[in-house]
């Protein structure tokens, strides 16, 4: 829903198995001046403090043209910043999509 509203044409699915999944966002999207990337991440896997991560993590949030997507960010609740922006996202029925932000 959000890759889809930032000009992403390509099908967004989880990145399950490599962790990270990345998406340019077209030069054509109205926020292309603010934005150049999408980056999706799933954390499921992450059991640990693994270093080589936490490095990569760092590494993407100082870009200020990158949004990350995390998925089960619980798991690396540490890593992130305050005033992280969590959205949730829910199904209640095949009808009704929920997005929340807190």
């Amino acid at each position: 829903m959000l890759a889809r509203e930032l000009g992403v044409k390509r099908n967004v699915t989880s990145p399950t198995f490599i962790l990270e999944r990345n998406y340019p966002i077209p030069r054509t999207s109205r926020y292309a001046k603010y934005f150049a990337r999408l980056a999706h991440i799933d954390a499921y896997r992450l059991t640990k403090h693994d270093p080589t991560f936490s490095h990569h993590l760092f590494r993407l949030m100082r870009d200020p043209r990158l949004i990350i997507l995390i998925e089960w960010p619980e798991r690396i609740t540490m890593l992130l910043p305050k005033g992280t922006a969590h959205i949730s996202f829910s199904a209640p029925n095949e009808h009704t999509r929920v997005v929340e932000m807190k």
